[in-house]
């Protein structure tokens, strides 16, 4: 027994030998990464620089620690603005800007620093700045100074300049039309000038040249009372911050002013002339001359004088009768004894333009027909009878056909006489029942005049019906007087129509589920089916017969009502608990009472 000890102790000692050699260089290799971990410094590289709407200039850059682990990784990144290498080292390194990390799960991660706000104070100017970033590890290595190789970052933070060019003083007199211009400089590029008269924004420049400086705007003031306008302009840079400015003057528009006596006329009859009747006033000097302005066919113009009347401040014009079709575009102009002028155009300033029309301005009338359920196979027609006073050039059927594209052709015209007009339309393709057709009619006469038949922007419609529109007829063979739970039940009925038989159900419910079984048809017309009602002893059904023939006529029987029966007799099980309550009250009492009552034999 001692023997074998000594032995196995000699052994143990033998494995501890040989496994300290293969042990020690593990040892070893362990000590060299937590040494190289220990030892290695941060690496960081900036990628991109950009500055937001806040003046701030934010910094990305890629970050790298070499044997980072649990309890050694990258902890700060500091931001210096404007320091040197040296003032860095010496304030020992006082950041304008830090942000901490927690540990990372990974060698190299990404990460971005904002600046403090460049545009308040101690900074607040527009200035160029040097970008220079380091990180520190949570054990103080720190990386080398980076120093961002893009050179200086400029933070622009002054608005631009506008000087006005024209209007050059306060309250300056402006009349027709009226340039203004305004010069803008910035130290950035320009994004957008907004020209303003008074709170309405009238033009905008967007994205000018670069290196322009010189910006104007055309002013058709004749629309404008006469009076003090504000001529507002305001110049945006296309820096993140988006410098604005605004830059306002005072105005006067004047010149003539002009009201209509008679209302404008919008058209000129061919065989009529056109005639103007004009008011015009000016609260500073004395009408000179009051001038039509107008081509013809848009042929080079020509300018005749208005003619004053005998009412102070009226001026009439006519314009000889034109041709049928001819195009006249006109202005008015007039000004005072000061050269102070004004073009009365329309709302856009471009020249009115009008046109010698027929004399003819009434729009035909017309009575309109058609079948709206025309059968299968029947023809589909649409009639219409016009009423006019001139000829009509044109009466025109736009139809769609089950909502597909619509389409426009012009309605034969069958008959003509004594101011009366009748066209017609017949549909020539053949259509299936339930089809259906949407369509409207233009009416246009030779004077111009256009009737719109429409349905008051709904439509007309015409519904193409089956040749058997009446629904079929279901008489009743075998319909169960009671339905017991757990047994079929056998419905039997005959269906009579003038078309095939599409379909035939028996629709029951029972509570508040719907179930439906389809009826086979077994011989001529005779339709059955037998099932299993499904539901509860106690619960009620109700039960009816549905048809429909091809042309989906559908007819529903009366509603046949039922309730569920059970397949036993005698104790219900909703009994079972007053039979037992029985038991308790009146039959077990009785039994002790008995019991008690026995007379007993003494021992």
């Amino acid at each position: 027994m001692e023997n074998n000890s000594k032995k196995l102790m000699i052994f143990v000692l033998i494995c501890i030998m040989f496994s300290v050699p293969s042990f020690v260089p593990i040892l070893g290799q362990e000590a060299t990464v937590n040494n190289v971990a220990i030892n290695s410094n941060p690496l960081v590289s900036i990628e991109e620089v950009n500055s937001t709407s806040f003046s701030e200039i934010k910094v990305s850059v890629e970050i790298s620690l070499a044997g980072y682990n649990y309890d050694y990784y990258v902890e700060t990144l500091m931001l210096f603005l404007n320091q040197s290498e040296e003032h860095i080292i010496e304030t020992d390194y006082q950041a304008n800007a830090t942000k901490t990390f927690g540990r990372q799960d990974e060698e190299t991660f990404e990460a971005t620093i904002l600046s403090p706000r460049l545009d308040q104070e101690p900074f607040e100017d527009s200035a160029y700045y040097n970008i220079t970033v380091l990180v520190e590890t949570n054990t103080e290595i720190k990386s080398e100074l980076v120093q961002w190789d893009g050179g200086y970052y400029y933070i622009d933070n002054d608005e631009p300049a506008i000087s006005f060019i024209t209007p050059a003083e306060y309250r300056e007199r402006v009349f027709g039309t009226y340039e203004i211009k305004v010069n803008i400089t910035d130290n950035s590029n320009l994004k957008e000038i907004t020209f303003i008269i008074d709170e309405t924004v009238q033009h905008r420049i967007k994205n000018p040249k670069t290196n322009q400086t010189i910006f104007t705007w055309d002013w058709y003031t004749e629309n404008y009372t006469r009076g003090a306008h504000f001529v507002k302009i305001i110049a945006t840079d296309d820096t993140p911050r988006s410098n604005q400015h605004l830059e306002s003057e005072t105005v006067r528009v004047v010149g003539p002013e002009l009201t209509w006596v008679e209302e404008r006329p919008t058209y000129v009859d061919s065989n009529d002339t056109l005639y103007l009747n004009v008011s015009l006033i000016d609260d500073s000097y004395d009408i000179d001359k009051v001038l039509f302005n107008y081509s013809i066919n848009d042929n080079p113009w020509q300018s005749e004088p208005f003619n004053a009347t005998s009412v102070e401040g009226q001026y009439n014009f006519t314009l000889p009768q034109q041709p049928l079709g001819t195009k006249i575009t006109w202005e008015i102009f007039a000004n005072n004894t000061e050269g102070e002028y004004q073009r009365f155009r329309n709302e856009t300033n471009q020249p009115y333009v009008i046109y010698s029309v027929y004399p003819d301005h009434i729009k035909p009338k017309a009575d309109l027909s058609f079948k709206k359920h025309p059968l299968v196979n029947e023809p589909v027609i649409i009639e219409i009878e016009v009423i006019e006073q001139s000829s009509v050039n044109a009466c025109l059927l736009n139809y769609q056909i089950n909502f597909e594209k619509w389409q426009e052709t012009p309605m034969t015209n069958t008959t003509t006489g004594n101011e009366t007009y009748s066209f017609q339309y017949e549909f020539e393709q053949d259509f299936e029942a339930y089809d259906q057709i949407r369509f409207y009619i233009r009416v246009n006469d030779s004077g111009g005049n256009e009737l719109l038949l429409n349905n008051k922007g709904l439509y007309y419609s015409i519904k193409i019906y089956p040749i058997d529109n009446s629904s079929p007829n279901i008489t009743i063979n075998d319909m169960p007087e009671e339905i017991i739970n757990g047994q079929s039940i056998t419905i039997s009925v005959t269906i009579e129509d003038e078309s095939t038989i599409y379909s035939v159900s028996v629709y029951y419910t029972v509570g508040l589920k719907q179930y439906i079984v389809e009826l086979n048809n077994t011989e001529g017309n005779i339709w059955s089916a037998t099932f299993e009602v499904q539901g509860a002893t106690g619960e009620s059904v109700e039960l009816w017969i549905r048809a429909m023939d091809e042309y989906y006529n559908t007819i529903d029987s009366e509603v046949t009502q039922f309730e569920i029966k059970s397949q036993k007799t005698g104790i219900r099980h909703a009994n079972v608990w007053l039979v037992f309550l029985l038991i308790l009250i009146i039959i077990i009492p009785v039994g002790i009472t008995i019991y008690m009552l026995k007379p007993r034999t003494e021992l």
